[in-house]
């Protein structure tokens, strides 16, 4: 069996159910072919009925439904991921959310270098943040600002055969895609759910991080997908709504059990090396809380410095109009700025006919 066929796409819901709407539509839109595993843990059910709705239209997408139950919390969040994770069966796993678009040619082309590549436990690639329709421009981002029409956040190949190199290579890097948008090796990834499950992170953040470490920590990672995701930038959505809450970066780390968090964080980061490399551990401990302190102290230093301040809210890489991610991009933006149209068209529709029936009414009366 080829490599790309033998992958998963684990999409994660917990409500915004517009959103969700949206997502099938597209990639059945776009013929996407690959299996899609939805873990639903929302709070309502609507979700779950335009799930089962689109299921009974015989789409094209190949959908494997479950409700894990309400993520009333973030440890239920957690244990889903880890429950749904540990219940698909193929060798390979993609998280996504449902505000993120999936490009299967660029994931089958990254999932190539597994094969190369034994070493491989993860392949990453850009990540293209846009407005699509709704998020406005001008938006400012930790990276910068939106360019019109797409901003690249890249990836680069983390193949060193040291595990504390690997994680110094990315702590380094100021642009970066998130690991957690990458193809996973499932069996290597469910042992991070389980550590994530342990150490059971405050907030997203932490979580993310984790994530990156965690699957650092363990092996190789190439950076080589030509784009792991189109993501639709939604600060005022789910998990961006809380960060937004947190604050600044400054803000977050003097939130109750920051400190707490991070130590299990950096001790179960320890653990991980340790289980595979020789190092003194008091001394592995100490080289990992340097580097990630040093990340999180240039973080709070570009959002106080002036200089930081007057570089970072720069325009952002844009994309060759030429390149098939971009075509991709516009089918996406045109089918979505379609359905906005249909639904302000539909609205206008609704609006007349009341306006009409209350005239009717004030004329009969």
């Amino acid at each position: 069996m080829k490599v790309p066929h033998n992958i998963t796409v684990l999409l994660l819901l917990k409500d915004r159910s517009n959103f969700t709407q949206r997502w099938l539509e597209v990639h059945n839109d776009l013929g996407f072919s690959l299996p899609i595993h939805i873990a639903d843990g929302s709070l309502t059910y609507q979700n779950s009925n335009i799930i089962h709705k689109f299921l009974n239209s015989k789409p094209v997408l190949n959908i494997d439904y479950k409700f894990y139950g309400k993520d009333i919390n973030l440890e239920k969040f957690y244990q889903k991921i880890y429950e749904a994770v540990r219940c698909i069966s193929t060798d390979y796993v993609i998280l996504a959310d449902n505000d993120d678009f999936l490009i299967e040619e660029s994931i089958m082309k990254g999932a190539e270098n597994f094969r190369n590549n034994e070493d491989l436990i993860a392949v990453s690639g850009p990540a293209y943040d846009t407005t699509i329709c709704n998020t406005k421009p001008e938006h400012d981002q930790t990276w910068g600002v939106l360019s019109n029409p797409i901003n690249q956040y890249p990836a680069s190949d983390r193949v060193e055969n040291n595990a504390l190199s690997r994680l110094q290579s990315f702590l380094v890097n100021r642009k970066s895609s998130y690991v957690w948008s990458a193809i996973h090796k499932r069996k290597i990834f469910l042992e991070t759910c389980k550590d994530i499950l342990k150490i059971n992170p405050i907030d997203f953040r932490f979580l993310t991080h984790s994530i990156i470490l965690f699957t650092l920590a363990r092996g190789k990672v190439s950076g080589s997908s030509p784009c792991m995701t189109i993501h639709q930038d939604n600060p005022g959505e789910s998990a961006g709504k809380k960060l937004a809450q947190i604050g600044t970066w400054h803000d977050w780390i003097q939130t109750d059990n920051w400190f707490s968090s991070y130590k299990k964080m950096i001790l179960k980061l320890t653990d991980i090396i340790l289980e595979n490399e020789n190092h003194k551990r008091e001394e592995l401990k100490r080289n990992i809380e340097f580097m990630y302190q040093g990340l999180i102290g240039e973080l709070i230093l570009r959002i106080t410095h002036p200089y930081y301040l007057h570089n970072i809210y720069k325009k952002g890489e844009t994309i060759n109009k030429s390149d098939p991610i971009f075509n991709t991009f516009i089918k996406i933006k045109t089918y979505i700025s379609n359905k906005e149209f249909k639904k302000k068209e539909r609205f206008q529709r609704n609006k007349t006919r009341r306006m009409l029936s209350k005239l009717l009414r004030a004329f009969k009366n």
